[in-house]
C-alpha cells in the first residue's frame, strides 16, 4: 500500500451536536431575554454605571485586580453587555440553543476556507476501530464548528460596517478583523492538534 499523508478534508458535518459546551456552571443559559433587554436599553445607563464603578473603586481593589493575573484589561463596557458576555463564558449552554445560533450564521459563499476540516475516508475507517479516538476527534471538530460559526457572525458585522461607511467605522472594522484573525488562528491550531492526536492510531503506511 502506498504511503498516504494524513489529510483533513471537508466531507460531512455530522459532529455538530456532539460536544458538551461549557463546564463552569451546570445551569443552562438562554441569552434571549438578556439580549432583548440590552437592545431595548441601548447604551443608556452605561455612563452612569461607569461613574458608579469608578467612585466605588479603592486602592485595595485596584491592587487585588493587579495581583489576580497579568491579563491586560481595557475600559469597562455596558453592564448589560458585560453580563451577557460573562454568562456566555461561564454557564452551560443547551444543545438546542447552540444549534439555533449556529444555523443563523451562514458561511459566505466566497469564504471557502472557513470550514471544519474532516478526516478523509480511509483514515475514518481506521478510526472506527478506535472508539475513544473517534469520539475525541468528533468533540474537537465540534469546537471548530463553533469557531467557524463565530467567524461567520463577525464577518457579517464587518461586511455591514464596510457597506455603511468603512471610514467612519474604521476602528470597529479593525476590531472585527482582529477577531477574525484570532479565530482563524484558533481553527488552524485545532486542526494541527487533531492531526497530531490521530498519528499514533494509524498504521505506519498512513503516517506522514
Amino acid at each position: 500500500m502506498n504511503k498516504t499523508k494524513i489529510h483533513l478534508w471537508l466531507l460531512t458535518s455530522r459532529s455538530a451536536d456532539l460536544m458538551e459546551e461549557g463546564e463552569a456552571d451546570d445551569s443552562e443559559y438562554d441569552d434571549t431575554d438578556d439580549i432583548k433587554s440590552l437592545l431595548e436599553s441601548g447604551n443608556s445607563g452605561a455612563k452612569t454605571d461607569l461613574l458608579d464603578d469608578q467612585q466605588s473603586g479603592s486602592v485595595l481593589e485596584e491592587m487585588d485586580a493587579l495581583l489576580q493575573d497579568d491579563d491586560d484589561v481595557g475600559s469597562a463596557i455596558s453592564e448589560k453587555l458585560a453580563n451577557i458576555t460573562n454568562k456566555a463564558f461561564s454557564k452551560q449552554h443547551s444543545i438546542d440553543a447552540v444549534k439555533k445560533k449556529k444555523e443563523s450564521h451562514k458561511r459566505p459563499k466566497n469564504c471557502d476556507k472557513v470550514i471544519v476540516p474532516k478526516v478523509n475516508k480511509e483514515i475514518w475507517r481506521q478510526m472506527l476501530k478506535q472508539a475513544f479516538t473517534k469520539k475525541r476527534d468528533l468533540r474537537l471538530m465540534n469546537v471548530q464548528s463553533l469557531i467557524t460559526k463565530s467567524t461567520c457572525a463577525v464577518v457579517s458585522v464587518a461586511n455591514k460596517l464596510l457597506n455603511l461607511d468603512g471610514q467612519k467605522h474604521d476602528a470597529e472594522i479593525r476590531n472585527c478583523l482582529d477577531a477574525i484573525y484570532l479565530l482563524g488562528h484558533a481553527n488552524t491550531t485545532m486542526s494541527m492538534q487533531r492531526r497530531d492526536l490521530l498519528r499514533p492510531v494509524l498504521k505506519s503506511d498512513y503516517a506522514a
